[in-house]
């Protein structure tokens, strides 16, 4: 036994990976050689695989993986260890590549788009990024004293490597359209200054033996991500689910995922990115939402009955007299909006015995306000996510496309991704306008957001949790900032004060804000 697993037994392996590799459902009996390949760092690959390089017509390359033996899903060593050439977070593909000496290269030779012919070369080099810094330092944060085990660069070298000079102006173009094709993601946690956890969605693209595994949806093997705990990095992990044969090609299915299994009938538009189709002739009107979508996941809000409305407003107005002779009970659970107001101002714990109710969490039991605090004003209304949440927003907006010509053309795409991908074919084939911001409908201050005109991009973004697409407004109004000479953005803040919906009555305060971006 190796000195590594003397000091880091399989009992403590189980302990720390257990909850991954059951989520990912990596089968138990593949447990105790995973382990040993991890703690001693065995790269075995290059002794069951290969790597083949076939030339097209048009000499363009295509690799692919094959066995070289009689391989069974049962047999306990066949999993293997996968190295991660390349990472980034969400939205920062890009400048990860421009900003890395030799990475464009070497991403062209790994995804094949050279078309001169290449020398093998010996070593394998591994990009590290500051988003792998990030990680590292996160999973000190969150793993404590927990013992490090060295870590050795993939030793599977002899799969080959190619060099590549290609002066193409344009080559990082080429290489930011083959990209996703082949990344995968991660999702990591990390602490935040109040004590909640956030989470980031992490990229990253294979060692030259996990790149070229091929798309299929028959796949013969499945390829996983796992963090690595004593070493707080993460590597990706490859294992068969049937029998292969030799010469057998090694695939596996991109395009599995909770969608595709939610929707099978979305298969063929997830496999989009490496199986071309068109859909420009299918329909690309959004689908007017239901009544479940806007209540299905969400905590529904909870309305007064007419009566007792009628009777909360007459006793509001009554008690008008008596709250100007008092201090006003304000109820907070946030005081960030409410600490500087001291005159006439009285804190209390409990909504039900207070004036005003301020609050940043979503408010929902309007009835019991109704019917136990009367007279109480919030700072909510029912219903008020129809405005104030992206997806809702777009849905009530997106109702009748005929009549919308105040919002920018949105495809919710954990619910309308057929009708986004026909729309995007459709304005391609046209010439017509085709860039789009993705955004998560459940984050704020821009984060995880792109700004895209590739089709395979936006397909993987839905990956990484629930999106919406929005054509990007590319010739906004910018404001010139004298202080740094750059044109930036700006958005108008108000507030405004509704005290009745039926009819509408509002109100706005007569200073609002401008705020600008700094680039």
């Amino acid at each position: 036994m190796s000195e590594e697993r003397v000091n880091y037994p399989f009992a403590k392996f189980l302990d720390q990976h257990s909850p991954q590799l059951n989520a990912s459902a990596v089968p138990p009996e593949l447990w105790h050689s995973l382990y040993k390949k991890l703690s001693d760092q065995t790269f075995d690959a290059g002794d069951h695989f290969q790597i083949i390089c076939e030339m097209s017509d048009n000499d363009e390359k295509h690799f692919f993986v094959r066995a070289l033996e009689d391989m069974h899903n049962n047999d306990e060593e066949n999993i293997f260890l996968v190295d991660h050439f390349f990472s980034f977070p969400d939205g920062s593909a890009r400048k990860y590549v421009e900003s890395t000496d030799g990475l464009t290269e070497r991403l062209a030779v790994l995804f094949g788009i050279d078309k001169d012919t290449c020398e093998a070369d010996d070593t394998v080099e591994k990009f590290e990024t500051s988003n792998e810094q990030e990680e590292k330092e996160h999973a000190d944060r969150s793993c404590g004293d927990i013992g490090n085990l060295p870590r050795h660069e993939s030793v599977d070298a002899r799969l080959g490597s190619y060099s590549l000079d290609d002066p193409n102006e344009q080559l990082t173009d080429r290489v930011m359209k083959e990209l996703w094709k082949y990344t995968q993601s991660y999702t990591v946690s990390y602490p935040l200054e109040n004590g909640e956890f956030d989470k980031r969605s992490v990229w990253y693209v294979m060692d030259n033996f996990g790149a070229r595994i091929r798309h299929s949806s028959l796949p013969n093997a499945r390829v996983i991500p796992l963090m690595f705990v004593p070493q707080n990095c993460f590597y990706s992990i490859m294992f068969l689910t049937k029998p292969v044969e030799t010469d057998e090609e090694i695939v596996r299915d991109f395009a599995a995922n909770v969608h595709t299994h939610q929707h099978p009938e979305w298969r063929k538009y997830f496999e989009t990115p490496w199986v071309q189709q068109d859909f420009s002739g299918e329909s690309l009107i959004p689908t007017p939402p239901t009544v479940e979508y806007f209540t299905s996941g969400r905590n529904e809000d909870h309305l007064a009955s007419d009566t007792d409305q009628i009777t909360s407003h007459s006793a509001l107005f009554s008690s008008i007299p008596l709250l100007k002779k008092r201090k006003i009970k304000v109820f907070a659970d946030d005081t960030q909006l409410t600490e500087h107001l001291t005159k006439d101002i009285e804190y209390v714990d409990d909504w039900k015995k207070s004036d005003v109710i301020w609050m940043i969490k979503h408010f929902h039991d309007y009835g019991d306000l109704a019917a136990e605090n009367p007279c109480g004003m919030i700072n909510q209304f029912p219903y008020e996510s129809c405005i104030t949440v992206k997806d809702l927003l777009a849905s009530c907006a997106m109702r009748n496309p005929s009549k919308n010509n105040w919002y920018q053309l949105t495809y919710n795409l954990t619910t309308e991704l057929p009708q986004f991908v026909a729309c995007f074919q459709q304005r391609e084939k046209k010439g017509q306008h085709n860039v789009w911001i993705v955004k998560p409908w459940n984050m704020a201050r821009g984060l995880d957001m792109n700004v895209t005109d590739d089709l395979n991009h936006i397909i993987r973004l839905v990956e990484t949790g629930p999106k919406i697409v929005c054509e990007y407004i590319s010739r906004p109004l910018l404001f010139p900032r004298p202080d740094n000479g750059n044109k930036v953005k700006f958005d108008l803040r108000y507030i405004v004060f509704v005290n009745s919906l039926q009819p509408v009555t509002a109100y706005v305060y007569n200073k609002f804000w401008i705020r600008f971006a700094i680039k």
